[in-house]
C-alpha cells in the first residue's frame, strides 16, 4: 500500500444523473467516499495489487456505454466490487484469491441462514461478484462450490388499502396541481433555477410549505399519480414517449404510449382514454395537464413524457428522483402512516399491486392478465395476494364470529349482531358497484350477475360443477338488444365485434336451409348492422377493418366453426 496520489478522470462515469461510479474508490483501502477522495487522495492508502484491474474495469465500462449495455448492470458491477472489497479490507484477505472470495459468500450465506438478509439478496449477491470476475478474466471456479439458495422467501409488494390511498392520492394530486399551475406561469424561469433554490410553495391543510427542485417534485407526483391511473411499472413509466396530440378531444379515442420492456425483450403499448367506465375524469384532466407541461419542458419530437429539468438541462427522471422525494420532502413534512402504522409512502410496485387485485376482483383473471401484461406464473407469484392488513382483519372477525355462535349456541346471524361485525357478501358487493364484464363478441354487460345469470346458475348446478357459485350470464345472442348491453368504442372491441358479425354469416353452411340460419344468426348480425355500427366513429370502424384485413380475425372468432361456442353458452 502506498499514499501515491492517483485519482484517474477516466474512472469516473456519471452513468445518470444521479448514478455516478467512481471507480477510483475501488483502488483505495476501504473503498473511501467520493467526494473526499476526489478533493484529496494523498489521506487513503492506495491498494496497488487492485490498479491494474480497476483500470481494465474502466475500459470495460465505456465499452458497455459506448454500445449502449444495461446502466442498471454496470451499477450492479460497481456496488459489487465496493462490498466485496470493503468486506476483503476489513477482514485482511487477498483483493482476487479463491479464499477471499469462498469466505466472502460463505459470510453472506451465514446472514441469510440466520434471516438477516433474504435468500434472493444472496443470490444476487454471489451472481454480480461472479460477473464482476468473469468480466475482469479472473477465474470463476471457485463460484461452483459455492452453494445457492432457493429463491422462496421473496414477499410480493402489498396492495393499497383503501385507507392508504384516501392518504397518498390526495396529496399527490394537490402536489401535482399547485406545483403545475406555477410552472405554466412562468416556465422559463422555473427550468432555469438552480437545484438548491426555493422557487415554488405548497399548500396542504393550512400550512405553507416552500419547494427547491419543484419540476422534479411536480414530474414525480406526476409519475406516481400515472402509476395509479395506468398500473404500469416503473421502467415503463420513466420511457414513455409522450403523445403527439395534446387534448382528448373525442371521449371514445385512446392514447397509446409504447415502452420497451427489456427484461421480458417486448413493447408493450401504456393506454390512457377518456372513458367513464374505467378510470375517473379528473384523471383526463391530469394527464392533459402532464401533457402540456412535458411540452413546455421539451418540446422536441419523440421526446420522453416524463423529463425534468435544473438550470437549463433537461434530463430523464431516475428512480432516484422517486426515492429522494419520499425519504426528503414526504417524510420530513408529512410522515404519513397506515392503519398499522408502518411508514405509508408512494410506491409504483405497489400502486401495480393494487391495480392487479381490482381486476381481479372484478373482472376476473383474464382481465388482470391484460392489464399486467404478464405470464401467469408470475401473476401467480407476484399478484395473487391483497392487503394483509385487511386479509387478517376479515379472518379475525370470522374467528370472532365463529366464537361467539359456539358461545351463544346460536347463528352465525345472530353471532354477527351480537359482536356488531358488518359481513359484506359478495352478492350484495357486487350490487354497490358492478363494474363492465366483457363478452366474448367485443362488447361490454353492465349486470353480468343480474336476472338473467340466474338460469345459468341453475343449469350449472344440476351438474354441481359450482358448488353454490353465481355464474354470471353468457348468453351471447341475447346480448344484442339487451339493456344491460355497452358497446365500448375501441379498435380492439370493434375488430371482435367484426370477427364476430363474419364469423356468424360464414356458419350459414353449417345450417341444414336459410330459414334455420335466419332463425339462428339472422336477426343478431341486422341489430350489428343496423343498430351499432352506424353510431360508432367511423374511423374506429375503419382502424378496425384494417386490423381485420393485416392480422385477420380475433382468435375467439376464427371460422364458422367457432359458433359451436355460443350453444355450448
Amino acid at each position: 500500500m502506498s499514499r501515491e496520489s492517483r485519482w484517474n478522470n477516466e474512472l469516473y462515469f456519471k452513468l445518470r444523473a444521479s448514478r455516478i461510479c467512481d471507480l477510483n474508490r475501488l483502488i483505495y483501502f476501504n473503498c473511501p467516499d467520493a467526494s473526499t477522495l476526489k478533493i484529496n487522495t494523498n489521506n487513503h492508502l492506495l491498494v496497488s495489487e487492485r490498479v491494474d484491474k480497476v483500470k481494465e474495469l474502466g475500459v470495460h465500462f465505456s465499452r458497455i456505454i459506448d454500445e449502449g449495455g444495461s446502466i442498471t448492470q454496470l451499477y450492479n458491477l460497481f456496488y459489487a466490487a465496493v462490498n466485496y472489497f470493503k468486506w476483503v479490507d476489513s477482514n485482511n484477505h487477498s483483493s482476487f484469491s479463491t479464499v477471499s472470495v469462498e469466505q466472502y459468500c460463505e459470510s453472506n450465506l451465514r446472514r441469510a441462514l440466520r434471516r438477516e438478509i433474504k435468500n434472493t439478496t444472496f443470490s444476487k449477491i454471489r451472481s454480480h461478484l461472479s460477473s464482476l470476475f468473469s468480466l475482469l478474466d479472473l477465474s470463476t471456479e471457485c463460484f461452483k462450490h459455492i452453494p445457492s439458495l432457493p429463491k422462496n422467501d421473496g414477499e410480493p409488494f402489498e396492495a393499497y388499502s383503501r385507507s392508504d390511498l384516501n392518504k397518498l392520492l390526495p396529496l399527490l394530486r394537490a402536489i401535482f396541481k399547485q406545483t403545475s399551475r406555477q410552472f405554466l406561469c412562468n416556465p422559463e424561469f422555473y427550468k432555469k433555477a438552480h437545484a438548491t433554490t426555493y422557487t415554488m410553495t405548497f399548500e396542504y391543510k393550512g400550512i405553507n410549505y416552500k419547494l427547491r427542485s419543484g419540476i422534479t417534485k411536480m414530474m414525480t407526483a406526476a409519475t406516481y399519480l400515472l402509476s395509479f391511473y395506468t398500473y404500469a411499472n416503473s421502467s415503463s413509466l420513466l420511457s414513455l414517449t409522450r403523445p403527439s396530440t395534446a387534448k382528448f378531444e373525442n371521449n371514445e379515442t385512446w392514447y397509446a404510449m409504447p415502452t420497451f420492456k427489456r427484461r421480458a425483450f417486448k413493447v408493450i403499448h401504456v393506454e390512457i382514454a377518456e372513458h367513464n367506465l374505467l378510470i375517473p375524469k379528473y384523471s383526463i384532466s391530469f394527464f392533459n395537464t402532464l401533457l402540456e407541461v412535458s411540452k413546455l419542458i421539451d418540446n422536441a419530437d419523440n421526446s420522453l413524457l416524463i423529463q425534468t429539468c435544473t438550470e437549463g438541462t433537461i434530463r430523464p427522471l431516475v428512480p432516484h428522483d422517486l426515492t429522494n422525494f419520499n425519504k426528503s420532502f414526504l417524510r420530513k413534512h408529512f410522515n404519513l402512516t397506515d392503519v398499522r402504522n408502518r411508514e405509508l409512502r408512494p410506491q409504483i410496485s405497489r400502486f401495480r399491486k393494487t391495480g392487479s387485485e381490482l381486476a381481479l376482483r372484478f373482472q376476473g383473471v383474464i382481465a388482470q392478465g391484460e392489464l399486467l401484461n404478464n405470464t401467469p406464473n408470475v401473476r401467480s407469484k407476484h399478484y395473487s395476494t391483497g392487503n394483509k392488513h385487511e386479509n387478517l382483519s376479515m379472518l379475525q372477525e370470522v374467528a370472532s364470529i365463529r366464537a361467539q355462535q359456539a358461545k351463544a349456541k346460536g347463528t352465525a346471524k345472530s353471532a354477527q349482531k351480537d359482536l356488531d361485525i358488518k359481513v359484506l357478501s359478495i352478492d350484495e358487493y357486487h350490487k354497490i358497484d358492478v363494474p363492465l364484464s366483457k363478452t366474448a363478441h367485443g362488447g361490454m354487460c353492465q349486470d353480468p350477475f343480474g336476472k338473467r345469470s340466474e338460469k345459468f346458475t341453475k343449469k350449472a348446478s344440476t351438474t354441481n360443477s359450482t358448488l353454490g357459485e353465481k355464474i354470471a350470464c353468457a348468453d351471447l345472442l341475447n346480448c344484442f338488444g339487451c339493456e344491460h348491453q355497452v358497446i365500448i368504442q375501441s379498435v380492439d372491441d370493434i375488430w371482435c365485434l367484426l370477427s364476430f358479425k363474419y364469423c356468424l354469416e360464414e356458419s350459414i353452411y353449417f345450417h341444414l336451409d336459410e330459414q334455420h340460419f335466419n332463425k339462428n344468426f339472422a336477426g343478431v348480425i341486422q341489430y350489428i348492422e343496423e343498430k351499432i355500427i352506424p353510431k360508432l366513429d367511423k374511423n374506429i370502424v375503419k382502424q378496425a377493418e384494417v386490423k381485420l384485413d393485416e392480422f385477420g380475425r380475433h382468435p375467439l372468432w376464427q371460422d364458422a366453426s367457432s359458433t359451436i361456442m355460443i350453444f355450448g353458452s
